[in-house]
């Protein structure tokens, strides 16, 4: 070991860079800054150096930061080493965390090295994962330069494999929140973090799983990771909608609370629309979200959508399309693309057309699907009757099961009416389709002459007046 006095003198570059060490060592602010460490130090000396209790965190911190630059260290090896340095922190827990926001000020340690060392912090217990984010914005507000180069800073640690994909993922939400990049911006750092995943697709999936499952970053960058997950083929649309209720799990706070982070969610421009009717969807089956708020949150989620008319259809397609999400989703989204004016009236079928087309799995797992979407007491009994006709289109059900169907989408509405009679005088007249309309094709007939005549009429609206179609519907074709 070295002090200023007693410099080593070595021939050209490394003669040149000895001499540099101490003076970068006395730019930081600790009196015991008297460690002159040359290039001919083994790894040993500088492990001795860290078990030091004499020196502080501060001066560890750039010890490390210079066995990295100078080769004596790789990353795996620094992190031990700044594991080391937080063990030997004595005094109280705030004078340990104090000596950890000290040492994240300092100017010539790399932006990655001070995440590790708020790593080692979160590891020895010093703070939880909540008081993570204000140590990395403390780093963050250390970094000196231009905002480009404060960004270049941050986006070479994003692309470092010595810490976590969840302390990245804080790091982006801080980099946002200190305005050095916007929302697109921010899912293209997201992408650049979930590119540094290495190991075998099981290995990266438990990565995303646990940055998901911490209570560090906010439920919207979690949906970000999601849906960067899925573009780059990590998962499955299958998973995506169970690391979509992982994701809703982790919220805490009142009920209240919960709904206010995914009301937050739902109105991000960066989040894709499919994976915002997920969360709706995990929302209300935890709890915290009923059939008024969940259609809120699909108003909130369409009025979200970014660019002309055209491609926020485009949008809604997509996500009608995949299979992300639950026919019912479908259904209400389709609704308040027609409320919304994003799609015509006359474009309300052949959406039906294509939501029921997306439906994957076995015959009894799509009757399943469809009849969980006619029980929904949100939807109009148009939209309703509209998926019974592409049902009968398509040959998923026979006529029987069609109108077994329109009962059960008319008994949902009966809380809506608040008149259990008029449900029931309208089932018995549904029942008498099926004596007075027995010509093979009469009743699909009836039922797809029905939804014509309906069209506009939505549960809000008196059901005697569908009565009177059914029945005006019956006499005609028995008169005929």
């Amino acid at each position: 070991m070295h002090t200023k006095n007693n410099r080593i003198i070595l021939p050209g570059l490394l003669g040149a860079l000895i001499w540099l060490l101490p003076l970068t060592f006395s730019a930081c602010e600790n009196a015991h800054m008297d460690i002159d460490i040359s290039l001919q130090q083994n790894h040993s000396e500088i492990v001795a150096a860290i078990d030091n209790m004499d020196k502080s965190l501060s001066e560890k911190l750039q010890l490390i930061q210079n066995a990295l630059s100078s080769g004596f260290a790789d990353n795996a090896e620094a992190q031990q080493m700044l594991q080391q340095a937080v063990s030997t922190l004595c005094g109280t827990l705030a004078e340990k965390l104090s000596a950890v926001e000290t040492a994240l000020k300092n100017k010539t340690a790399c932006l990655e090295l001070k995440l590790g060392l708020v790593e080692a912090a979160i590891k020895e217990g010093l703070a939880d994962r909540k008081a993570q984010l204000a140590l990395i914005q403390i780093a963050i507000e250390s970094l000196d330069g231009t905002m480009e180069e404060v960004l270049a800073a941050v986006e070479a640690s994003l692309k470092g494999q010595t810490v976590s994909l969840e302390t990245k993922l804080a790091l982006i939400e801080s980099a946002i929140k200190e305005s050095l990049v916007d929302g697109p911006s921010g899912q293209d750092l997201i992408v650049t973090a979930l590119e540094t995943l290495t190991g075998t697709l099981e290995e990266k999936l438990k990565a995303i799983e646990t940055a998901i499952g911490s209570q560090v970053t906010s439920l919207c960058t979690k949906l970000g990771l999601i849906d960067a997950a899925l573009t780059k083929g990590l998962t499955d649309y299958a998973g995506t909608i169970s690391l979509i209720q992982k994701a809703a799990a982790t919220l805490d706070g009142s009920a209240a609370d919960k709904f206010s982070a995914v009301e937050t969610a739902v109105k991000s421009k960066t989040i894709a629309l499919e994976t915002k009717l997920g969360l709706i969807e995990a929302a209300v089956a935890d709890g915290f979200a009923g059939t008024l708020e969940q259609q809120q949150l699909m108003d909130d989620a369409v009025d979200a959508l970014d660019g002309t008319a055209e491609t926020k259809l485009a949008a809604i397609k997509e996500a009608i399309g995949s299979q992300g999400t639950t026919l019912s989703s479908k259904l209400a989204l389709i609704e308040t693309a027609i409320r919304d004016g994003l799609a015509a009236s006359q474009q309300k079928q052949g959406l039906i057309q294509q939501a029921l087309a997306s439906l994957d799995g076995t015959m009894d797992e799509k009757l399943a699907a469809i009849d969980t979407a006619l029980m929904r007491a949100t939807d109009s009994l148009t939209t309703k009757l509209g998926l019974i006709v592409a049902e009968l289109e398509s040959g998923l059900v026979d006529e029987a099961s069609a109108l077994g169907q329109l009962k059960t989408a008319v008994s949902a509405l009966s809380a809506s009416i608040g008149d259990p009679s008029v449900t029931s005088s309208l089932i018995a007249v549904i029942d008498s389709i099926a004596t007075q309309l027995s010509a093979d094709g009469a009743i699909s007939k009836a039922l797809t002459d029905l939804l014509a005549a309906i069209q506009g009429q939505n549960y809000n609206e008196t059901l005697k007046t569908i009565q009177q179609v059914i029945e005006d519907l019956i006499n005609k074709v028995s008169t005929n």
